[in-house]
């Protein structure tokens, strides 16, 4: 049995916070990778459902939002 005890309140409100640098630095590398990889012409959004169910994105970092995605975009 485990106890957790002294909870910060500002880890609770950004969980993310814990997270090292590198760590920081690889999901930015893999959201970067992400947005470039992908060629909108040949998206299928059925294929990808079915391979990743949905429900299960929220845990992957490719998946978020970013604020900065259109810089991340290589130009071809």
């Amino acid at each position: 049995m485990q106890t957790i005890t002294d909870l910060d309140d500002a880890l609770l409100r950004n969980p993310t916070s814990i997270h090292s640098f590198d760590e920081l630095r690889y999901r930015k590398f893999w959201q970067g990778y992400f947005t470039n990889f992908n060629i909108k012409e040949r998206k299928n959004p059925r294929l990808h459902k079915q391979y990743l169910p949905q429900r299960y994105w929220k845990y992957l970092s490719e998946k978020q939002v970013l604020p900065n995605a259109e810089r991340l975009r290589k130009r071809r």
